[in-house]
């Protein structure tokens, strides 16, 4: 009866040490297996459908780093109204493959096609267009594309984008990394 109760016990010892082990690197490495059977990318069809439906309130609740992106400001004039209408119009993403699960972060790679307003910008300036109006009839040759990989992280009930500023830029009509003229 003895030799049971040793065997018994030196397994709950074994169990317990193997669990301090396992509670002491999730502490220092953080979460180490993320269940879900929501995919990524989900979130990310989802933040760009929002954005083309002029729904900023899901757009934002799939970022996990930005309240707002200043979406929702209705613009003082009628060519800022057309900007945000042709920026939300010439906007389309395309996922390139699936996205790369790590633990509670994910990355996915995008292919986002926008308008660049730096473009339209120069190609009135330069006299091409005589304005805003006018350079938006043909908004198709003043888009750019840009391939971005976006960094996704699970908050435990879902997966947001971590907003970065070449992704900022994008939304925005800048090429990323040039931001702003």
């Amino acid at each position: 009866m003895r030799k049971i109760h040793a065997i018994w016990g030196a397994a709950a010892g074994v169990f317990v040490l193997a669990g301090v082990i396992l509670c002491a690197l999730g502490l220092r490495h953080g979460v180490l297996l993320v269940k879900t059977d929501h995919d990524p990318s989900r979130t990310v069809g989802e933040f760009f459908g929002a954005l083309a439906a002029d729904e900023p309130e899901t757009a934002y609740g799939c970022l996990s780093n930005y309240k707002t992106l200043g979406l929702e400001n209705v613009p003082r004039t009628e060519d800022g109204a057309m900007l945000l209408n042709a920026l939300r119009d010439n906007r389309r993403c395309t996922l390139l493959g699936a996205a790369q699960r790590h633990g509670d972060t994910a990355r996915q790679s995008i292919r986002l096609r926008f308008l660049d307003l730096d473009a339209l910008e120069t190609s009135i300036l330069s006299g091409q267009f005589a304005d805003i109006p006018s350079a938006l009839d043909d908004a198709e040759t003043l888009c750019a594309e840009a391939e971005l990989t976006l960094t996704l992280r699970f908050d435990g009930e879902s997966w947001k984008i971590v907003m970065d500023q070449a992704l900022l830029d994008a939304i925005q009509g800048h090429t990323p990394g040039e931001g702003a003229a």
